[in-house]
């Protein structure tokens, strides 16, 4: 349990491999500070922290923002399963404007061969939630069976998403 990022606070470059982020919490969990239950990419000051993230899993995580992923910052995830993980917003991942004047405008968030599916909120945004107008892109990404509160399919991603190649979401966006 931690204030932010549950399982990694990261506010520098973190390059990660073959892990698995599992039953992490950030709390206080509903629509408080806490952020990223599995991983929290973000700087509180100074420039845009970098995550990439490969061959993961980010699950059964919860927090306020970001049950499995809070992204404030630069990430890239590659064959990562995103599953299971619950939060206030972005069950799945959270994806943010920067903290930090210095890294604001330098936030991206990229996805490839990737699944994000069966997060649920308790707000919205089952899947991806984005307040960032930074660039979102999907690709080779299966988006699916993300929920709402009351059990209903919620959104999958909010916000404007380039994708490329064949991303598949079952049309809950």
């Amino acid at each position: 349990e931690a204030t932010r990022g549950g399982g990694l606070e990261n506010d520098g470059v973190a390059r990660i491999n073959e892990s698995t982020f599992d039953r992490n919490r950030s709390f206080p969990e509903w629509f408080g500070e806490g952020g990223g239950g599995g991983i929290a990419n973000l700087a509180i000051h100074g420039a845009a922290p970098r995550l990439e993230l490969t061959n993961s899993t980010l699950s059964n995580n919860s927090a306020a923002q970001g049950g499995g992923l809070l992204n404030r910052g630069r990430a890239s995830l590659s064959n990562v399963t995103i599953a299971g993980n619950h939060a206030g917003t972005g069950g799945g991942i959270a994806f943010d404007e920067a903290a930090s004047p210095a890294a604001v405008g330098t936030e991206i968030l990229l996805i490839r061969y990737s699944t994000i599916a069966r997060n649920t909120v308790v707000g919205r945004d089952g899947g991806i939630s984005r307040t960032s107008l930074q660039r979102l892109t999907l690709s080779h990404v299966i988006l699916t069976a993300n929920t709402s509160p009351d059990g209903t399919p919620g959104s999958n991603c909010s916000g404007p998403v380039t994708s490329s190649d064949h991303t598949i979401e079952d049309a809950n966006s």
